[in-house]
C-alpha cells in the first residue's frame, strides 16, 4: 500500500515524492532551519516495529551521518517525528545509475570511471567501519555533473538484515542480484568489505555488458547461482572487452572473500590504473567534467596533447622558454608513447595478479620537501607527460603567459586552530588529494597580458561599457594609489572578466584554460609546506617574499616576479594581488577530499592569497575570502590553470 503524503514531518516541508519501494518513500523536502532542499527518506511502520531494530536504525544513520566523501551523498539529520522514522540526506539533482545501463553496456572507460568512484567511496566507508550491504545501481545517483553519488548507507545496512529475516519468513526485499554469496547464503559472520567488492564488481560487469552476470526467473535459482556457478567472463558477452579491465572486474566477484579485492580502495586503485594506460578514445562528459572542471569547450586532441613547437630560434622571445604551440612535436611523441604503451597493455598475456600493473610513474608530492627535491619531482613527471616543466602561450606581439608544471599529490588544506592570524573560514582542516598534473602561471595575469587579450578580442568589460570611474585600463586613486606598467598584475577586474580571458586563451593555445580551483591553488601555493606562510613560520622573512600591506606603500609599483618564489618556482602566491578561483564558497567538509570543487553553488567566488594593501596575516597559505561575479578592486587579480588530460593519474 503506498505511503499517504504528508506536509509536514518534523521541522521538513515535504515538497513532492520522489519515489517508493520496500522500505518506504523518498521525499524532496525544504528544510527552513538551514534554508535548503534536503531528500526524506521515511521508513515503513513494519520495519520499525521492534524497538531494538529502531535503535539500531538509530545507530547506523548516525554512524553514515559522518562520513564525508566527494562520491557519497551525506546524511545531513536522522530521527523520529512521531511514529514516522526518516533519514535526511543532500538532495542531489540528476539520475540514478541505473538509468544509465544500456542494453550491451555503456563505453568500457565511463564504466571504470563510475566504478572507480563507487569503489572509492566504498573504501573510504570501510575505513570508517561502515559497510553499505547493499550496493546497487539504484542506490548511486549520478549528478548534474555526471560524477557518481552512493547514497543509502546506513538506511542500507540497517534493511539488509532485515531483508535476511524476512526472507526467511518469504518476503524478499531488494534486489539479490547484487549480493554476496556469502550475503546469498545467510553466512553473516563472513559479510565484511570484500562483500561491498563483489557488489561493486557485479555493477561493472553490468555497467560492461548492459546484463547482471547471473539472471534467473525465482530468487531460489538466482542465490543458488550465485553460491555455487561461475559467471560467464564479460568478454562472452561483450567481444573486445580489454583482457586487464576483465580481470579487475572478475577478481571483484570471486566466490571466496580472500580471492576478491580486500576493500573498495583496492579495487579504485586497480581502476586507476588501468584507466591510467589507456588513451581516452572515448571522452565521456563526466570524465571531461573531472579533468577539466569550469573551462571552456574544447576537443579531445585539445586536451590530449600540450606539446611545444618552436620559434624561429628555439626560444621564447623574453625568457628563454619555449613557447606554447599545443599541437608541437613533443605531444606527437607523447602520444606514440602512450599508444605503444597501450599496444602493450592489450598485447600481453592478462595479468592473474589482483590488478594490472601500474606504468611506471613519478612519485607523488609529499610534504615537506626542498626547492631540489621540488624541482627533480617536477622534472619527472614532465619526463613521464613527454612534457617541459614550464611553458609559454604566446599571446602576440611579443608578450606571452608562463606557466609552471604542478605534479599531483597530498595535502591538508585549512589551518590548525592555533594558527596566529586565523580566520575561522579556514577549517576544519581536512586532508585533500590532488590526483591530477596541472600547469599553473608562473605569476598572475599582468596588465599587458590583458591588454593583449583585450586587443585581439575587442574586449570591454561591464564597468568600461558604463563608463565607470576606475577600470584595469586606468585605474584611479580610489581603486589604485599609483600608475601600473604593463608588468604589474592586472587589477580592477572581476570574475566574468577573467573568465572571459580564459576562454580566449583557451582558444587561442589550444587547450583548455580556467581558474584553478580553491584546492589546486592552496595545494600549489603550500609547496609541500604545513606552515602559516609557504616559506614557513616566521613573519619577519615575509618581506622577502611577498608584496604587502608592511613593504609597499602609494609610490611602490607592483611588479610581479620581484620577489622569492616557492618551491614550485610560482611567484606571488601569497602577496601582490587577491587572486580568483573557480569555486563557489562554502563550508569546508570533514573528511578526505579528492579534487574538491567547493559549494555546489553560491552567492561569491573563493578569493585567495593577501595582496598589496593586506596586511601579514591575509598573506598566509590558508587565508580564504570571497567575492561577487561582479566586484572589481585595485587588489584583485588572478592567474589561470590548465589541467593535464594526457594521462589520467591517480
Amino acid at each position: 500500500m503506498p505511503l499517504e503524503m504528508p506536509t509536514t514531518i518534523a521541522r521538513y516541508q515535504v515538497r513532492e515524492l520522489l519515489g517508493s519501494g520496500a522500505f518506504g518513500a523518498v521525499y524532496r523536502a525544504f528544510d527552513p532551519q538551514l534554508e535548503r532542499d534536503v531528500a526524506l527518506k521515511v521508513l515503513r511502520p513494519e520495519l520499525t516495529a521492534s524497538t531494538l531494530a529502531v535503535e539500531r536504525f538509530l545507530r547506523e544513520a548516525k554512524a553514515a551521518a559522518r562520513l564525508r566523501h566527494p562520491h557519497i551523498v551525506p546524511v545531513h539529520d536522522a530521527g523520529r517525528a512521531g511514529d514516522v522514522h526518516y533519514i535526511a540526506s543532500a538532495f542531489i539533482r540528476g539520475r540514478t545509475l541505473a538509468s544509465a545501463v544500456r542494453p550491451g553496456g555503456v563505453d568500457p572507460r565511463q564504466a571504470a570511471v563510475w566504478t572507480m568512484q563507487l569503489a572509492s567511496a566504498l573504501g573510504y566507508a570501510q575505513q570508517q567501519g561502515v559497510l553499505h550491504r547493499d550496493v546497487k545501481p539504484a542506490n548511486a545517483m549520478l549528478d548534474e555533473s555526471g560524477a557518481l553519488q552512493l547514497m543509502d548507507f546506513g538506511l542500507a545496512a540497517w534493511t539488509q538484515d532485515e531483508s535476511t529475516r524476512l526472507t526467511q519468513e518469504g518476503t524478499v526485499m531488494g534486489t539479490p542480484a547484487y549480493m554476496s554469496p556469502e550475503q546469498a547464503d545467510g553466512d553473516t559472520a563472513n559479510v565484511g568489505p570484500a562483500s561491498d567488492v563483489y557488489s561493486a564488481g557485479v555493477v561493472l560487469y553490468q555497467l560492461l555488458t548492459g546484463r547482471l552476470p547471473f539472471e534467473a526467473p525465482r530468487t531460489a535459482g538466482l542465490v543458488y547461482q550465485i553460491v555455487h556457478t561461475a559467471p560467464p567472463p564479460p568478454s562472452a558477452r561483450r567481444p573486445g572487452l580489454d583482457p586487464a579491465l576483465e580481470t579487475i572486474c572478475l577478481k571483484a566477484i570471486a566466490k571466496r572473500p580472500a580471492e576478491r579485492f580486500a576493500t573498495g580502495e583496492e579495487m579504485a586503485a586497480a581502476l586507476r590504473s588501468w584507466l591510467a594506460g589507456v588513451p581516452a578514445e572515448k571522452s565521456s562528459a563526466e570524465w571531461e567534467k573531472e579533468t577539466s572542471a569550469d573551462l571552456s569547450p574544447r576537443s579531445d586532441a585539445m586536451t590530449a596533447s600540450l606539446a611545444a613547437g618552436p620559434t624561429t630560434d628555439g626560444r621564447s622571445p623574453r625568457h628563454g622558454i619555449p613557447p606554447l604551440s599545443w599541437f608541437g612535436l613533443a605531444g606527437a611523441a607523447a602520444i606514440l608513447i602512450l599508444g605503444a604503451a597501450y599496444l602493450l597493455l592489450r598485447l600481453r598475456p592478462s595479468p592473474t595478479a589482483a590488478a594490472p600493473a601500474r606504468p611506471a610513474e613519478p612519485p607523488r608530492a609529499a610534504a615537506p620537501f626542498d626547492a631540489e627535491e621540488a624541482k627533480r619531482l617536477q622534472q619527472a613527471w614532465a619526463d613521464s607527460l613527454g612534457l617541459p616543466v614550464e611553458r609559454a602561450v604566446d599571446l602576440g606581439g611579443g608578450v606571452q603567459l608562463n606557466l609552471r608544471l604542478i605534479p599531483p599529490g597530498s595535502f591538508t588544506m585549512g589551518s590548525p586552530e592555533g594558527e596566529n592570524g586565523r580566520f575561522p573560514n579556514e577549517g576544519p582542516q581536512h586532508p585533500v588529494e590532488i590526483t591530477r598534473p596541472f600547469y599553473l602561471g608562473l605569476t598572475p595575469v599582468t596588465k599587458g597580458q590583458f591588454a593583449a587579450f583585450a586587443q585581439e578580442d575587442g574586449y570591454q568589460t561591464e564597468a568600461e561599457k558604463r563608463g565607470e570611474v576606475g577600470t584595469w585600463r586606468k585605474p584611479t586613486e580610489l581603486f589604485i594609489p599609483f600608475v601600473q606598467v604593463d608588468d604589474d598584475p592586472v587589477v580592477c577586474v572581476n570574475w566574468n572578466d577573467a573568465m572571459q580571458f580564459c576562454r580566449w586563451l583557451s582558444k587561442k593555445g589550444g587547450a583548455a584554460c580556467g581558474l584553478p580551483t580553491e584546492a589546486e591553488w592552496e595545494y600549489a601555493c603550500r609547496a609541500g609546506t604545513t606552515t602559516a606562510y609557504f616559506f614557513g613560520a616566521d613573519v619577519k622573512q615575509l618581506g622577502d617574499y611577498q608584496w604587502f600591506h608592511g613593504n609597499n606603500t602609494a609610490t611602490h609599483p607592483l611588479l610581479v616576479g620581484r620577489k622569492r618564489p616557492n618551491v614550485w618556482g610560482l611567484y606571488d602566491m601569497g602577496g601582490n594581488v587577491c587572486q580568483l578561483c573557480a569555486d563557489y564558497y562554502g563550508d569546508y567538509k570533514e573528511g578526505l577530499c579528492r579534487d574538491p570543487r567547493g559549494a555546489d553553488s553560491g552567492d561569491g567566488y573563493v578569493l585567495r592569497s593577501g595582496s598589496w594593501a593586506n596586511d601579514a596575516p591575509y598573506c598566509r597559505s590558508a587565508f580564504r575570502d570571497h567575492t561577487d561575479a561582479d566586484s572589481r578592486w585595485g587588489h584583485l587579480g588572478f592567474r589561470v590553470a590548465v589541467r593535464i588530460a594526457a594521462r589520467a593519474s591517480q
